[in-house]
């Protein structure tokens, strides 16, 4: 496939390699790419399950890292998940 850039978007991709950011032009359309799939995933939680659900799980989830309570995680994993999750939810 070929994708066209704009000069504004070619130059931004170019000064994200030159400073050692992404390792290539691919690099930084993998990570736009990313950033859309995250927006996505996260725009279907919101409308599922509504911003003020989120907030109380955010304010709930720093409490239990405030009571010591917190656990690793990995954001892949993380992602993974959550587009199994979306995929299953579309298909069901």
């Amino acid at each position: 496939m070929d994708v066209k850039l704009t000069a504004e978007q070619a130059a931004f991709a170019q000064r994200r390699v030159d400073e050692g950011v992404n390792a290539s032009i691919d690099d930084v359309l993998e990570a736009a790419f990313e950033g859309l799939i995250h927006d996505e995933l996260f725009n279907a939680v919101v409308q599922r399950e509504g911003i003020d659900a989120i907030r109380k799980s955010v304010h709930e989830g720093f409490a239990q890292i405030d009571r010591g309570e917190g656990q690793r995680w990995d954001l892949g994993e993380f992602l993974a998940e959550a587009r199994a999750r979306q995929a299953k939810a579309s298909d069901g």
